[in-house]
């Protein structure tokens, strides 16, 4: 009886292990990316909290030449995180859609699937490993990523599910806008020296845009 008790246990604590115990980092790879199907060359993305990664850039097409990506835990094939694994088939994926993930421990193991995009485009993608989801989001045709022009004129503070912003000093910002993940406007304020959402937000990852002196600002913030 204690034997069996035991072998039960261990099988009972392995299959609570997730991937976010085991995977620290994560890559973009495919020839639906510019990593090409070479592990060397895959793209590392941006962890942004415990098991959560993001990574926004160019994501092509299939035209019939495997374009198509998936996730490598380390520059090797093995283990990868992609799509339905269970049957034969590509997934074509949607703007703002979100995707369950599955772990391909070996490459011999169920089937060899990718994520495709209907459209050639700049997209921004969120894994989280908590929850073995996939968020896309088409940034082709939207504003709320840029670049800072010049060093930003501001703070901002993310706590308690809570963003808090604040200019330098007494300088107004002309605006700023709150986006979730999927494009969606959240928050939008005008003449602002500081504002806070108070509590408004549920966990996730955000994106702050701010209007100041003709230049524009953007900011990921991950809410926990």
């Amino acid at each position: 009886m204690k034997k069996f008790t035991l072998v039960f246990a261990l099988f009972f604590f392995a299959l609570n292990i997730s991937a976010n115990d085991i995977f620290d980092q994560l890559y973009v790879v495919g020839d639906g990316s510019d990593a090409g199907w070479d592990p060397e060359s895959a793209i590392e993305m941006e962890k942004v909290g415990e098991g959560v990664f993001t990574w926004t850039g160019t994501l092509y097409e299939n035209s019939g030449d495997q374009e198509r990506f998936k996730f490598l835990t380390h520059r090797d094939w093995d283990p990868s995180v992609t799509c339905r694994i269970h049957i034969d088939g590509h997934l074509l994926v949607e703007k703002g859609g979100e995707y369950d993930l599955y772990v391909r421990e070996h490459g011999g193991d169920q089937y060899d699937n990718a994520f495709q995009v209907p459209s050639t485009g700049t997209y921004s993608i969120t894994v989280d490993l908590n929850k073995m989801i996939m968020t896309i989001d088409d940034d082709t045709n939207t504003s709320i990523v840029g670049r800072y022009k010049e060093e930003a004129p501001f703070v901002i503070f993310s706590a308690d599910n809570t963003i808090t912003f604040k200019m330098n000093g007494s300088i107004r910002a002309d605006n700023i806008e709150i986006y979730d993940i999927a494009g969606n406007l959240i928050k939008r304020e005008s003449d602002v020296v500081s504002f806070s959402t108070s509590n408004m937000l549920d966990r996730g990852i955000y994106v702050l845009r701010v209007r100041y002196n003709n230049n524009f600002y953007s900011s990921k913030i991950l809410v926990n």
